[in-house]
């Protein structure tokens, strides 16, 4: 696209960039999610600025687009998941805590291995 068309579309969507961060916002209960879904309508919008129909009302145009990622968002598996460190459960002593750290420093330096790998959600969930 050229540069009037660029200029045209920031003047089309650039004011309902923020309203669209809101309905993202409102819809998916996540900040960064919204962020996501904002900049994905964007780009989508731009790939159908020809199919805009009327210019001087773009406003249900782009929060339709928005709403349409955020259904899309919504949509995912549930098992997309984030991993996590495990933590260990808190001694009431602390000498135990003291040992528990010197027999991990020792077991590092005998066996050589590395510590635990990050638990997921999923893996907790089927040890559960």
């Amino acid at each position: 696209m050229d540069t009037a068309t660029a200029r045209d579309f920031d003047s089309i969507v650039g004011p309902w960039l923020e309203p669209g961060f809101r309905l993202a916002v409102t819809m998916l209960r996540n900040p960064d999610e919204a962020r996501d879904a904002v900049q994905e309508a964007a780009v989508k919008a731009w790939r159908s600025l020809d199919r805009l129909r009327d210019v001087d009302q773009p406003r249900s145009w782009f929060l339709a687009i928005v709403a349409n990622e955020c259904r899309s968002t919504m949509r995912r598996p549930w098992w997309n998941f984030h991993a996590f460190e495990s933590r260990p459960t808190p001694l009431a002593n602390p000498e135990d805590s003291a040992v528990r750290s010197l027999d991990l420093d020792r077991a590092m330096e005998v066996g050589g291995s590395s510590p635990p790998r990050p638990t997921t959600a999923l893996d907790m969930a089927i040890r559960q």
